[in-house]
C-alpha cells in the first residue's frame, strides 16, 4: 500500500513547481474579508447543496485545521464545515442548526505521514463520502444536517469566511487549530464528483499553485481569490543533484528527476562518463574520469599549509580546486598528478570537487564500472590547513552528507594513500570520426554518419 501510495501522489505532483507551507502557528489563507476577496453566491451557499473537495497535503504528523468554515464553540452549538488531522487521522465534520443532533463527523484510517490526497463528496440530506489517498473510501450517512444560517452572534456561517489553515473559535472570534504542512492541490465543485473526472470537470474554485505571488488566485474563473497570510510557497522538483534536471531551489522531490543516457558510457579519452548537467556550457556538458590505470596513491599535498580557494564543491569547480592546488603548493601533490597527464591524446585532467568525486562513487563505482579499489580517493577540496575531504570507495553506503575531510598527508590505516583519480570535462562534438575518410574531423568525438570517402571511378574489386 505504501509503495502505491507514493507512485500515485508522485503521478500527481510531476510537473507541479509549488505548495504552500504552513508553519502550525498563525499561517492561514483566507477566502473573505475587508479587502475584496469575496466569493460569488453559488460558493456562498455551498453548505446547503451537493459538494465536492478535494486537497491534497504533506502531513508531518501534527495536529490541525486543513479546511474550514464557520465556528464552533461548542457541541450543538454554531455552524461549522471542518476537515482536521488530529491524532494521525483525517476528520470531516459538519455541523448545522443548534443541536447536537444536527451534525455528522467522518474519520478516515490512520493516515500515511508525508503527503496525502482527500476527496470529500457531500450528496445533500444522504451521505458523505471520505476518499482517502484514491483507495480507501469511507460512507457515512449524513443526518440530513442543514444549515439554515443560525445567527450567533450577529454572525451565521454564509457572513463567514473560507479558511485554509485554521479555523475560527467561537466563543473568542479568534483564529486557532493552526496546521503545520504544506498543501498542493484545491479545489471546491458544487456537485459530486468522481476522483477520475476531477480533472475534466468544473470547479468553483481550483487554486493556483505554479506562482509566487502574495496571494493564491482561482483560476477556475469564478474569482474565489483567496489572500495568504504568513503561509510561504515551497517550490519543488527534482532534488537530486547527479540529475540532469536537477532544481536547487526545490525542497522537496517530485518524482521528476531524468538521467542522462551518457553516464555509465566510455568517454573520448577512453574513461567513464560520471556526470552530465544536461545543458553545455562553460565550454563542457559532461566530465569523465580516467581509465583507473592512472590513479595514483600520492598525498594531496602541502599539509600544514591552507590553500587559497581550493574549497569548492560544485560540479565544474575542480578544475580550479585543481589549479588554486598548482598555484599554492610547490610539492608533489594531486594536482601536479593531474596536470601533468596526457591520457590517448587529452592532456586536459584536473582532480574532482568533493561533489564530481561522489557523482564517480556513486554512478560509476556502485554500479560496479571502472574497476576502483577498496580504498579511499581524494577530493580536490581543502577542509583545513590539514586537512581535505575524501571518500572511502570500500564503504557502499557513503551519502554526500558522510564525506568527511583526513589529514592531507596521511598514509592510510594500511600504509597507503590516499588516490588521485583525474577528471576532465568536454563536449561531444558531431562529425566524421573515421580517419579514411576525406572529411576526417579530428576534434569529432560523436560520429554523425557525415563521413565521405574517395571516388575510385566505375571499377570493381577482382580477387
Amino acid at each position: 500500500m505504501h509503495y502505491l501510495l507514493v507512485f500515485l501522489l508522485s503521478a500527481f505532483l510531476f510537473n507541479q513547481n509549488y505548495s504552500l507551507s504552513f508553519d502550525g502557528v498563525d499561517d492561514y489563507v483566507i477566502f473573505q474579508d475587508n479587502q475584496g476577496f469575496t466569493h460569488n453566491s453559488e460558493l456562498n451557499n455551498l453548505p446547503n447543496s451537493d459538494f465536492s473537495i478535494f486537497i491534497t497535503f504533506y502531513n508531518d504528523g501534527s495536529n490541525g485545521t486543513i479546511f474550514s468554515r464557520g465556528d464552533a464553540e461548542a457541541a450543538g452549538s454554531n455552524e461549522l464545515i471542518q476537515l482536521y488531522v488530529g491524532g494521525g487521522y483525517l476528520n470531516f465534520f459538519m455541523r448545522g442548526t443548534p443541536s447536537s443532533q444536527n451534525e455528522t463527523f467522518i474519520q478516515s484510517g490512520l493516515l500515511e505521514l508525508g503527503w496525502n490526497s482527500v476527496l470529500i463528496k457531500r450528496d445533500y440530506s444522504n451521505s458523505i463520502t471520505l476518499l482517502v489517498n484514491e483507495q480507501n473510501e469511507i460512507i457515512l450517512s449524513d443526518n440530513a444536517t442543514q444549515f439554515p444560517g443560525h445567527s450567533n452572534n450577529g454572525k451565521s456561517i454564509f457572513d463567514m469566511a473560507y479558511y485554509i489553515g485554521c479555523r475560527i473559535d467561537g466563543s473568542t472570534n479568534e483564529r486557532i487549530e493552526y496546521f503545520q504542512g504544506m498543501i498542493s492541490d484545491f479545489r471546491i465543485w458544487n456537485e459530486l464528483i468522481s476522483i477520475e473526472n476531477i480533472d475534466s470537470s468544473n470547479p468553483l474554485v481550483e487554486l493556483e499553485f505554479e506562482s509566487t505571488a502574495g496571494n493564491i488566485f482561482d483560476i477556475s474563473g469564478n474569482q474565489n481569490h483567496g489572500q495568504i497570510n504568513g503561509a510561504t510557497w515551497v517550490e519543488y522538483g527534482c532534488t537530486d543533484f547527479l540529475a540532469i534536471n536537477y532544481n536547487i531551489d526545490a525542497i522537496f522531490d517530485n518524482g521528476s528527476c531524468e538521467y542522462s543516457d551518457y553516464v555509465g558510457q566510455i568517454g573520448p579519452a577512453g574513461g567513464y562518463i560520471f556526470y552530465d548537467k544536461g545543458y553545455s556550457s562553460d565550454g563542457w556538458q559532461y566530465i569523465e574520469v580516467a581509465p583507473n590505470s592512472y590513479e595514483s596513491a600520492m598525498p594531496w599535498g602541502c599539509v600544514g599549509e591552507s590553500i587559497q580557494g581550493a574549497d569548492e564543491f560544485a560540479f565544474g569547480m575542480g578544475k580550479q580546486n585543481t589549479l588554486d592546488i598548482s598555484n599554492g603548493c610547490s610539492e608533489t601533490s594531486i594536482a601536479s598528478h593531474s596536470l601533468n597527464l596526457d591520457i590517448n591524446g587529452y592532456d586536459d585532467w584536473y582532480s574532482p570537487s568533493v561533489n564530481e568525486l561522489y557523482a564517480i562513487y556513486k554512478n560509476i563505482h556502485l554500479n560496479q564500472l571502472g574497476d576502483f579499489g577498496p580504498y579511499y580517493y581524494w577530493s580536490s577540496s581543502e577542509a583545513s590547513a590539514i586537512g581535505a575531504y575524501f571518500i572511502d570507495f570500500s564503504n557502499f553506503e557513503v551519502a554526500i552528507e558522510d564525506i568527511v575531510d583526513t589529514n592531507k598527508d596521511n598514509p592510510g590505516p594500511t600504509n597507503w594513500y590516499e588516490r588521485n583519480i583525474p577528471i576532465r570535462y568536454f563536449d561531444f562534438l558531431e562529425g566524421c570520426t573515421d580517419e579514411l575518410a576525406e572529411n576526417y574531423n579530428s576534434d569529432a568525438t560523436d560520429d554523425d554518419g557525415s563521413c565521405d570517402y574517395p571516388i575510385n571511378g566505375d571499377y570493381s574489386l577482382s580477387f
